[in-house]
Formats: C-alpha cells, sequence, structure tokens
C-alpha cells in the first residue's frame, strides 16, 4: 500500500526532467537583456488559429490548479495581472520586440484574464497572438536591414547589463527599438571575435586590424543565431497557435509555483523517447536555452558523461572535436543541427567544450559507452592515504519507474558500500553535488542503509494531515564515519535525504547551502476523470491526453524536526566555497516559490549523539586558510562576484572588448586552475571488484581512469578527505 500510494509522487526524476526539456521550450520566445543570443525568422502571413482546444487546456489547467494544488490561489484580477505580465516577459523580457505603445495595448487585458479563462474565452489569447507574429516579423526584418552591412565601431555606442530583477524598459518607438537591435547585434558580434577558438586561442594578444579581418563572418553567424529563434517560434514544429497557447497556459502555471508546468502528449513522447540507454552514445541529450545555447538538459545515469563527473545538467556545449575529426562549432546551430552533427560523425571519442554555470570553459573527452541493465550504475572508489576511505558520487537518484518493484540507486549504492567493506575502509564519503533530486522514495531507502530504524522526514499533502515517510528495515548496511558533500545544485530529493541524516547526527554535511526545494510534483492529464487517488496509484496505464498533461505542486516536506528546507536549503556543517554560484540561481530567487514554514507533528525519533561538527569546522577553516589554491580561488571568486552584481558598462568597440573580456577570460581561467590541483594526500584506485571488471573492458578502462583523475584533481575531494579523518581521529580520542 504504501509504494502505491507514494511512488507516482515521487516519480520526480522524470518530472523534473520535463520540466528541464519544457523550460527549454517554454523560454525560447524571449531572451535575458544581458544574452543577446536570439535566431531565425521567417515571414508568416497566416493569421494564428487560436482555437476552442485552447481555452479548454486554460480552462482545465484552473480547475486542475483550483483543485489540487498544495497552494492554491485565488483568480482573481490581481491573479490575471500576474498571468498578464509573466506572459508579456516570457515573450520578450528584454525588450526587443514590442514598444511601450504595444505593452500598454496589452496591459488593458490586465483585470480581464481570469474571466477570459473561466469563460473558455480566446480573445485575449488571440490579440496577443497576432500582435507578437507582427512583431517577430518586424524584428527578422530589423536584423536583415543592420547585418547587411559592416558594424561601425568608430561610433560611440554603450550597452547595460542588467538583472534578472530588473523591470524591462521597453523601447519608445521603432526607431528606438532598430536602435536597441543595433547594439545587441553589435555587442554579439564583438562577443564571437572575442571568443578563443581553435585556430585564434588567444584574441586578446592580436592586433584589432587582424580581428575585425573575421568581423563578416561572426556579422554573419549573430544574423544566424538571431533569425533562427524567431523562426522557431514562427515555425514551431507543433504549430504557432499551440506554442502560443502552451507558453499562455505555462503562464498561468508558473505564478502559483516554479515547479509546475505544462506539456503537450508529444512533448511527454519525445522526452520518453530519448530516456532509452540501448545504444552507444556520449550519454547526454541536450536542447536550446533561452539564449539559443545547446545545454544539457540529462545525463544517463551510468554513462559516460555521468561517469566523467565534469558534466552537469545546465553545462552549455559550444564545441565537439571527435577524436579523428574536423571541429564542429555549436554556436550558430540549432538542437536538431548540432545533433545532426553528433550523429554524422562515427568516432566513439571527442572532446566537448562547454561553459561551466559559473563561466569555466572547460574541455572534456568522452568515450562513448552503453549502459547496461547488468551493471550497477553507481561506482565507489578508494582514497588511499593515512586513512583508507571509500568515496562514492551520485549524481541523480533514479529508479527504474516503469517496475512494479524498483531497483534504483539506493540498490546501487548498497552494492558498492559492500565492496568497500571488503576492502576495510575507515570512513565514507558520499558526493551530492550537482545532484538535483529524482525518486524521493530512492531518498528514503538510501537514508535507511545509514539509519537503522524510524521517520526520515513528513510527507504533506494539501488536504491530508501530514504523514510520516520513515524507514521501516533494522540494521544499516554502513554505520562508521560519514561526510556528504553537497553544493547549490543539490536539490530536492538530495536535500531530503542529507537533512535526514543531519537530523540524526548520522553525517557531517560538507559543503555550501544547498538549492532549497521541498516540494514533490505529480503529472496529471488534463482531460482525466480519474481523481488524484487513482492517478497516483496509478489508473491512467498508457492513456493519453489530448489536452495535454500539467505537472503539479500537491505535497511539501519537512523534517522530523517540523522545519523545512524550502527556500532556505540545508546548511552544511562545513562550509566551502562554492565557486562563483549566485544565489538567485536557488529556490529563494524564484519569485513565485512558496513560502518556508513549519507545521506541527509530534515525531518521535532518536538521534545519535551530537557530532563534533564544531571542531570539525575550526580544523577546516584553519586549513583552508593556509592552502594557496583555496585563497586565491576566493579572491577570484569575490571578483567575479562583484563584476556579476553591479551594472555592467560595456563600450561597443574592440577596445574595450580586448581589455575587459580578457580581465573576465582570465579570471575564469585563473578559477580554473586553482579549482583542480592534482592531491598529494592521497592516491585514488578502484575496488577489487572493478579492478577485475577493467581488465576486461578496453573502452570502460579508458572511462575510468578519467573518472579517477577527476576524483583525484578536485580540491574539494581532498578538503573533504581531511574532514573525514579528522572525524575519524575525532571518534577515537572520545
Amino acid at each position: 500500500m504504501f509504494h502505491l500510494r507514494i511512488f507516482p509522487i515521487f516519480a520526480e526524476i522524470i518530472s523534473s526532467m520535463i520540466n528541464l526539456l519544457l523550460n527549454s521550450l517554454q523560454k525560447k520566445a524571449g531572451i535575458f537583456f544581458f544574452s543577446f543570443l536570439i535566431t531565425g525568422s521567417s515571414f508568416l502571413t497566416a493569421q494564428p488559429e487560436v482555437d476552442k482546444t485552447h481555452a479548454e487546456q486554460a480552462f482545465m489547467t484552473y480547475k486542475v490548479l483550483d483543485k489540487y494544488h498544495y497552494k492554491p490561489q485565488m483568480m482573481n484580477d490581481d491573479l490575471s495581472q500576474k498571468i498578464n505580465k509573466e506572459f508579456i516577459k516570457a515573450l520578450d523580457p528584454s525588450g526587443i520586440y514590442f514598444t511601450k505603445a504595444d505593452i500598454a495595448e496589452l496591459k488593458s487585458w490586465d483585470s480581464k484574464i481570469d474571466d477570459e479563462i473561466k469563460n473558455k474565452s480566446v480573445h485575449y489569447l488571440t490579440a496577443i497572438s497576432d500582435l507578437y507574429l507582427k512583431r517577430l516579423n518586424r524584428a527578422d526584418s530589423i536584423i536583415t536591414f543592420i547585418t547587411n552591412k559592416p558594424f561601425d565601431f568608430n561610433e560611440k555606442d554603450t550597452i547595460f547589463f542588467r538583472s534578472k530583477q530588473t523591470e524591462t524598459n521597453y523601447p519608445a518607438n521603432e526607431k528606438e527599438l532598430v536602435k536597441r537591435w543595433t547594439k545587441y547585434l553589435k555587442y554579439q558580434t564583438l562577443k564571437y571575435l572575442y571568443t578563443p577558438t581553435d585556430e585564434d586561442k588567444d584574441p586578446f594578444s592580436e592586433e584589432i586590424k587582424n580581428i575585425l579581418v573575421k568581423e563578416p563572418e561572426a556579422r554573419k553567424k549573430t544574423a544566424l543565431r538571431n533569425k533562427r529563434i524567431i523562426k522557431r517560434i514562427t515555425e514551431h514544429a507543433g504549430g504557432y497557435s499551440d506554442y502560443m497557447a502552451s507558453q499562455y497556459v505555462n503562464k498561468l502555471i508558473s505564478v502559483y509555483d516554479p515547479h509546475s508546468s505544462f506539456f503537450s502528449a508529444t512533448e511527454k513522447q519525445n522526452f520518453e523517447a530519448m530516456l532509452s540507454t540501448n545504444e552507444l552514445t556520449f550519454g547526454f541529450y541536450f536542447d536550446e536555452n533561452e539564449n539559443g545555447e545547446i545545454e544539457i538538459t540529462y545525463l544517463t545515469p551510468g554513462g559516460s558523461a555521468w561517469k566523467s563527473n565534469q558534466l552537469h545538467k545546465s553545462d552549455v556545449v559550444l564545441k565537439i572535436k571527435p577524436e579523428h575529426g574536423k571541429e564542429i562549432d555549436l554556436t550558430s546551430l540549432s538542437a536538431d543541427e548540432a545533433m545532426d552533427e553528433m550523429a554524422a560523425f562515427s568516432d566513439n571519442q571527442a572532446e566537448f567544450t562547454v561553459r561551466k554555470s559559473n563561466g569555466e570553459i572547460k574541455d572534456v573527452v568522452l568515450i562513448k559507452s552503453k549502459v547496461r541493465s547488468e551493471e550497477n550504475t553507481v561506482k565507489s572508489y578508494i582514497l588511499n592515504g593515512d586513512k583508507k576511505l571509500g568515496y562514492i558520487s551520485l549524481p541523480s537518484f533514479y529508479t527504474e519507474f516503469e517496475n512494479k518493484t524498483p531497483l534504483g540507486c539506493a540498490n546501487d549504492v548498497a552494492k558498492e558500500i559492500e565492496k568497500l567493506q571488503e576492502e576495510n575502509v575507515e570512513g565514507l564519503v558520499l558526493d551530492l553535488r550537482y545532484n538535483g533530486g529524482g525518486s524521493v522514495e530512492e531518498a528514503i531507502g538510501l537514508s535507511g542503509l545509514f539509519i537503522d530504524e524510524g521517520p526520515l522526514c513528513i510527507y504533506k499533502s494539501r488536504n491530508e494531515k501530514p504523514y510520516l515517510l520513515k524507514d521501516f528495515n533494522r540494521g544499516t548496511a554502513y554505520s562508521g564515519p560519514l561526510v556528504i558533500l553537497v553544493n547549490g545544485l543539490s536539490a530536492s530529493a538530495s536535500e531530503i535525504f542529507a537533512a535526514s541524516l543531519q537530523d540524526y547526527n548520522r553525517a557531517v554535511i560538507v559543503g555550501s547551502s544547498t538549492y532549497g526545494k521541498a516540494t514533490g510534483q505529480v503529472i496529471i492529464p488534463l482531460d482525466t476523470t480519474y481523481t488524484l487517488p487513482e492517478i497516483m496509484a496509478g489508473a491512467l496505464g498508457g492513456k493519453t491526453s489530448k489536452l495535454g498533461y500539467i505537472k503539479i505542486t500537491t505535497e511539501g516536506f519537512y523534517r522530523v524536526t517540523n522545519a523545512t528546507h524550502q527556500k532556505r536549503g540545508v546548511s552544511p556543517d562545513v562550509n566551502l566555497l562554492e565557486p562563483y554560484f549566485y544565489e538567485e540561481y536557488k529556490e529563494a530567487s524564484n519569485e513565485f516559490a512558496l513560502s518556508n514554514d513549519s507545521i506541527s507533528k509530534k515525531v518521535m525519533y532518536t538521534p545519535l549523539p551530537a557530532l563534533p561538527v564544531a571542531a570539525l569546522k575550526q580544523k577546516s577553516e584553519s586549513r583552508l586558510q593556509n592552502n594557496p589554491n583555496y585563497v586565491r580561488l576566493k579572491k577570484i571568486n569575490d571578483s567575479l562576484s562583484q563584476q556579476a552584481t553591479v551594472e555592467e558598462k560595456y563600450i561597443l568597440n574592440p577596445q574595450f572588448f580586448k581589455k575587459n573580456e580578457k580581465v573576465t577570460q582570465q579570471l575564469l581561467d585563473d578559477m580554473e586552475k586553482n579549482l583542480y590541483d592534482s592531491t598529494t594526500t592521497f592516491t585514488v584506485t578502484n575496488n577489487a571488484y572493478d579492478q577485475k571488471l577493467n581488465n576486461f573492458d578496453e573502452s570502460g578502462k579508458e572511462i575510468n581512469e578519467r573518472s579517477l583523475k577527476t576524483i583525484r584533481e578536485d580540491i574539494y575531494i581532498e578538503e573533504v578527505y581531511f574532514v573525514l579523518k579528522d572525524l575519524i581521529t575525532f571518534g577515537k580520542t572520545q
């Protein structure tokens, strides 16, 4: 009964991945003021055909939200104004399509959208769709007009970068709109000219006259990229009107919370199809983000990218260099074109140039591999130094969703722990950095490997009493010293797991504050007659919905202390610097994130004796103050953060770019050097079982060597080694 009731709610890995897929689709209509990476268009004369189906979608979405959302809202004029504001912002957040007159026209709908939705009317959607199509086509003409001739870099043009929180300042008229586009396109062209390539690894050392020789090529790429993003909207694969309706419904949902979203049956099918692991692959999937860039949306558990521990969701792929082929520049390609390019080369090895979320440019070599069902996805390693410690990295809480008795990451980790115990390790590091969550059921199962028995967290749905999620199994798989490594991208199920072990004094949490998501979602078809409990129990089977689906937040999670990590995250016991990470990317930065609250439920649990966290923290801080790499990293981080938090002014000429971009690039290069440094504190080896397996798998052997190197050079893993070593020592002296 427990399994049937809870499991569909906890199928968060699928829903979160779909959300990533949808986010990229939702945002394709707009760009941030500071991104300037738009693309594609062609002129359409047909008027958008908004029909009753779209009105029905919006109406049913409102009804489902009103009936099932964890924190429902009143559909009134206030909510209407929010929906209109969010829809306009999604379509044109940077003021490059609409003028102030357009915005005034659209704002006349501020108090009418609630009535439109309730009455199943399409007047608003028709009006905004018609206007937006005209403005997209106008922008396409402006791009052509501007880029048909060379840019004059002697003009005194200036452009400002503004934070995401800043209200969009729309141009007063078409003349001002053209000026804005001219600055955008000029900026992008300069960015191309001063982006290092294989042919020109250091454009900053080149004379400006030599750089400007490439201006026609850079200007052409800029135009193509901007035109393509317009074309992707006007000639959307699902049809322009369906695209706009999807945007509309998503903005209606977004004002309830940032993790609920709408997706069509086709989008759901496409996502499920790409999860297949039966082919030889590099092990990751991508889509275009709001900037028209190729962004990683999913890593196949156990695949080459996963095992490398160097690629993560939201990394932007800039270039691909096959082992024996020609380098492929992805900066001016669509996602479909990038997929075609990858399919065209047969090399089993390639170097991927990516831009990390912290701005770092990194080259990662991957080897194609096939994920075999009989093979554990999780791998364990041994850190051999003064102490013999075990290390396991877990990038997501995956499970077998199609299986009624699933075996996921908890089962795989248990097997690795058994291997490590046969090696007589004295302690264990579990690395959850960049782990965005997944199956909460797996998080509960994993917690049970380390805690004897008892409640682990509290589950609360909208109309039910708080419900304890427990570990019912007596005993543990591992009872020794344990450290959990987290960062700001450790989210959801990762946070439930880390919080549980922290509340029980079972593990020392090391790193930086986690993301702050303590809600769960369930997928509901909009045209179903099933009740939510029936849907949760799997009553839908393989049935599809013509109106589409809504991934809706239906529950919240609380710690056994009655508090929640919603919007706050899990605070580490021992703090480590988070390199160039902004708080604005976390849950608390979302305008419509659900609030942090608490509940009142009597919970009987018995924590273990307190861990010596104060002493561990003091020793770590002292050690890091004397670590040259860490000290330099902090200075670099402060400089990069300062650059990101101020309103930047860019003078649009090569002289300024050469100076300014060189400073930024040098900081990022220095950060890269200080983040990775081969340690002499310990050596990294496989456990005996995996060592034997590697002897019979040549491609796996090479992937394994790269994994060993990554662990050995990670300065954070080195510090965690010291923390765990101290924990073991304190335990013996107490």
